[in-house]
């Protein structure tokens, strides 16, 4: 029996209204050498039952409720292709996502990550082009091309928060020995696995928009929407994220220094927001703490202006150069 070229993991919660738009999407691929893999992670909806339409066509897989991470690493576990790609149970693949992203895996066979491009459609119907959102400018990125290869990622993709696992490919093998998803956060997991594998070898970037990103009004606590409801938390995985990629054994100097700065301006970030709360004490931890991982004028102004009466220090806090 000849093993699938991709295996696609899909995990979902309680999304039994959404879950049939991903899984169509995949099923119309021009790209068939594929398994596809839903890890339905103890939704107490109908999941289930809207499933069983597809019948061989899925490999369905219950487990108790675990949290995304543990139900991706549950479709891992069961994966047999030679690629991993990941679709969340809401979004959508447009018909040649796969094809194109095997398409460069051929063309770079050396390369373990592959990224396109994508659409992030807001509750609203507004529709943001991700690359762009992120600061980067297709005619100088891409060029006359409509790929770009990052010879050492990192920097690039995390200063630029690209963290779209469901317009991402990795090989399999790679993604396994790089570490499978964190499973004691909610959030940012995704980013964590993303950075992790920038430290396996080069990305490809296309510039072709293939996958649908939806934001939908959920009150599930493990969407990205809790980036909304619970702020210091989200942040808090944030650091997180940063302390797990720095414990990494080859970093480069510039590495260390990029991700020490960035771990330092999400401690200031959580101060400003303890601080607005009116938490004084925890605020000023933060700052001193943002201090000691990047010394910064900014760190030792935030620090200085939290010995400073409430009101005054909330009014320079907030200002815009802050």
């Amino acid at each position: 029996m000849l093993m699938p070229k991709v295996s696609v993991i899909v995990p979902t919660y309680n999304r039994a209204q959404f879950v049939v738009c991903a899984i169509d999407s995949v099923l119309s691929q021009t790209f068939q050498d594929y398994e596809l893999i839903v890890i339905d992670d103890g939704s107490t909806d109908n999941t289930k039952d809207v499933l069983l339409r597809y019948g061989g066509r899925i490999k369905y897989i219950y487990q108790r409720n675990s949290g995304v991470g543990a139900a991706r690493n549950a479709g891992i576990r069961c994966a047999v292709g030679e690629w991993l790609a990941f679709l969340d149970s809401d979004d959508i693949w447009l018909p040649e996502y796969l094809s194109c992203q095997m398409d460069r895996a051929k063309q770079y066979p050396s390369i373990c990550t592959h990224m396109t491009n994508s659409i992030r459609v807001q509750a609203d119907g507004v529709k943001i082009d991700t690359f762009q959102n992120a600061g980067i400018d297709p005619r100088k990125a891409f060029r006359n091309d409509s790929c770009l290869v990052l010879e050492r990622p990192l920097t690039f993709i995390i200063q630029r928060h690209l963290p779209y696992l469901q317009a991402t490919i990795f090989r399999r093998e790679a993604f396994i020995k790089a570490g499978l998803f964190n499973e004691k956060v909610t959030i940012t997991e995704d980013i964590e696995a993303i950075a992790r594998m920038c430290l396996q070898g080069p990305f490809s970037l296309c510039n072709r928009s293939l996958v649908h990103i939806m934001r939908r009004d959920e009150s599930i606590s493990n969407l990205s929407s809790r980036w909304d409801s619970d702020l210091i938390y989200c942040r808090n995985c944030t650091d997180v994220l940063y302390q797990n990629l720095l414990t990494q054994s080859n970093l480069t100097y510039f590495e260390k220094r990029t991700l020490n700065r960035l771990l330092s301006s999400n401690r200031k970030a959580v101060g400003n927001l303890y601080f607005e709360s009116g938490e004084t004490r925890k605020a000023r931890d933060c700052y001193r703490e943002a201090l000691w991982i990047y010394p910064s004028p900014k760190s030792i102004f935030k620090v200085v202006i939290s010995y400073l009466p409430h009101k005054m220090a909330l009014a320079l806090i907030k200002s815009p150069e802050q």
